[in-house]
């Protein structure tokens, strides 16, 4: 069966973390109380509520990038442990709690503000929104309260508040007044978006090293080195998607996700080929500063270490690729 980069990029670390990463958070999803969820958002079916384009994605996700931050968190955690010591079960835990909570946002994301887009709307549009938004937020509310579960049962308070940070980072960003024009104010919303939750994680994953005592010295700087990485690595993903959504628009196919502010600024822009070309110069700045951050990792162990530099790799080349699409479309 033929098989995209990336399906078998993320095969290939699935066998380095010995752990699929289709299992990372699904012992959440197939909960009783999910299911019950999702036999009533089959009622939203035909209403255009955005829950539905969510859990589409999440359930029917081919190339596996929806699940991408669990498993980055695993092969960070893989990276920074000395042979013969393999990921422990404390670190796994660590990589379902970063992508549960992140699914958790995605669909408390979905709420439709009802009142704003009231105006010329059939009397059916209200109520299924609302239906809707009513699952959302029972669904979101559902995984999150998993999440505290997990974090209270590693009886650690300072694994506790800094992912709840995290969390709590990435629902302020939300409510961020985003400068693109402004690069530290961008990359400042970024990391809250989404740089702060997985970087705590892969923080907290190499503190939780099997055998951490016989270098106890080292565990400090490593786990600086893990969180350093693991921003710019935020940073690269984030503006590809960006990138992505633009082509999506230039080329007025149906929108499947949301428009990221880069995207909507280009939009407007008079002189698109200038931002494109200043979008390209970004995208190599930060590059740069992932494989910086790359050469200072660990070579405890390689195969995990190069699959890294690989997923960076591939990244920038489905960016560039979508940039020169950008450039060719009228």
């Amino acid at each position: 069966m033929w098989k995209t980069p990336w399906q078998k990029i993320i095969k290939r670390s699935e066998q380095i973390v010995c752990y699929p990463s289709s299992l990372v958070n699904i012992r959440y999803l197939i909960s009783d109380e999910i299911t019950s969820v999702a036999s009533q958002v089959r009622k939203l079916v035909g209403t255009h509520h955005p829950l539905l384009q969510t859990a589409k994605t999440l359930i029917s996700d081919t190339q596996g990038v929806t699940e991408l931050r669990g498993l980055i968190v695993l092969l960070i955690s893989k990276t920074f442990t000395r042979p013969p010591f393999a990921i422990n079960a404390e670190q796994r835990s660590v990589a379902e709690i970063v992508e549960t909570a992140h699914t958790a946002i995605c669909i408390h994301k979905d709420l439709v503000n009802i009142e704003k887009s009231l105006q010329n709307k059939p009397t059916n549009w209200y109520y299924d929104m609302q239906f809707g938004n009513k699952m959302a937020t029972l669904c979101g509310d559902y995984l999150l309260a998993s999440v505290s579960k997990a974090l209270a049962e590693f009886q650690n308070t300072n694994i506790v508040n800094t992912v709840s940070k995290g969390i709590g980072d990435t629902i302020e960003s939300l409510f961020c007044k985003v400068n693109v024009d402004n690069e530290e104010n961008y990359r400042r919303y970024v990391y809250l978006s989404s740089g702060s939750l997985l970087s705590k994680c892969c923080k907290i994953s190499v503190s939780l090293r099997t055998n951490v005592n016989d270098f106890v010295d080292l565990t400090k700087s490593d786990e600086d080195l893990a969180e350093k990485w693991s921003i710019h690595w935020c940073e690269l993903y984030n503006i590809c998607e960006h990138i992505n959504a633009l082509v999506i628009q230039l080329s007025n196919e149906k929108i499947t996700s949301k428009i990221f502010p880069i995207s909507k600024k280009l939009l407007q822009s008079d002189n698109l080929s200038d931002d494109l070309q200043f979008l390209h110069e970004y995208l190599c700045k930060t590059k740069i500063l992932v494989m910086n951050s790359h050469k200072s990792l660990p070579e405890y162990d390689l195969q995990s270490k190069s699959i890294l530099a690989e997923m960076v790799e591939l990244l920038y080349q489905d960016a560039i690729h979508s940039l020169n699409l950008c450039r060719m479309l009228p």
